[in-house]
């Protein structure tokens, strides 16, 4: 899919149930710009039709109107409701296929980011999660993506983040351009050239760059397919379990070269 600008296709998922917080959530929304690769993560304590829709239209009315939304084929965005709040704001609502889920896959990777970094920092119960979730958003938002070689950050709002003084201390990049109030109007004038002159750089530079991550993400896929062996299936009479493996299977991580530790996955 060839995206052209920030904010114009959007991908959603739902990652849970997750353990109840004390702030009753048990859900997360994720939203993804496909251009910018930014996130949005809000905490839901259900995942009502309602509940998703009205956190969608908030998103909207915040950060502007999209083309598309891209979303699975889940109860809690294929309604009537979405049906009738996508068909007013003009939003086309694109449905991934359950046997093509690579047609959603910017939004598994976002949801396997945030769960990944969750873990680092949740408590024993696992049932703090929502205090942590802005700072992993606001982690992955400030990072640069393989894909774009940028920030979401800096696609999306043509700067870099103000980071912590401690964070400070080490260099933006060269296109962070900063205007001194004791400047003149003429020399902030220079530098909001400059500045449009590195967003224009940087969109090309990145239409390029996602071009190519997508097509060599398209050549592995087509690998993987040729590589697919008939396997027999066997039910062990357990239910599959969204996220962390609704933190009771475990997976074990090599450490180095001599320990290991569990891990909830």
């Amino acid at each position: 899919m060839q995206v052209k600008e920030p904010w114009e296709v959007l991908g959603l998922d739902l990652i849970g149930p997750l353990p109840e917080t004390a702030r009753n959530t048990k859900f997360i929304l994720t939203i993804t710009d496909l251009y910018t690769k930014w996130v949005i993560a809000e905490p839901m304590q259900s995942k009502t039709a309602a509940e998703v829709s009205a956190v969608i239209t908030t998103k909207l009315y915040m950060f502007g109107m999209v083309r598309k939304i891209i979303t699975d084929q889940g109860k809690e965005f294929v309604c009537k409701l979405n049906d009738s709040i996508f068909s007013m704001l003009k939003i086309k609502h694109a449905v991934s296929s359950a046997y093509h889920p690579q047609t959603n896959g910017q939004d598994e990777r976002t949801n396997q980011n945030i769960k990944r970094t969750l873990r680092k920092y949740v408590n024993d119960n696992h049932n703090d999660w929502d205090l942590h979730l802005p700072a992993v958003v606001y982690g992955i938002n400030t990072a640069k993506q393989y894909s774009t070689r940028h920030s979401p950050y800096f696609l999306l709002f043509h700067r870099h983040p103000r980071l912590p003084e401690v964070m400070n201390a080490c260099p933006m990049g060269d296109d962070f351009v900063v205007a001194d109030p004791e400047d003149d109007i003429d020399a902030r004038v220079n530098k909001m050239k400059l500045l449009n002159e590195t967003v224009c750089i940087a969109i090309i530079k990145v239409l390029h760059n996602i071009k190519k991550a997508q097509s060599m993400q398209q050549k592995t896929f087509q690998n993987r397919k040729r590589k697919v062996s008939n396997y027999k299936i066997i039910s062990h009479g357990t239910g599959i379990h969204d996220l962390w493996q609704t933190w009771v299977s475990m997976e074990e991580e090599e450490v180095g070269t001599v320990s290991s530790r569990v891990l909830i996955t």
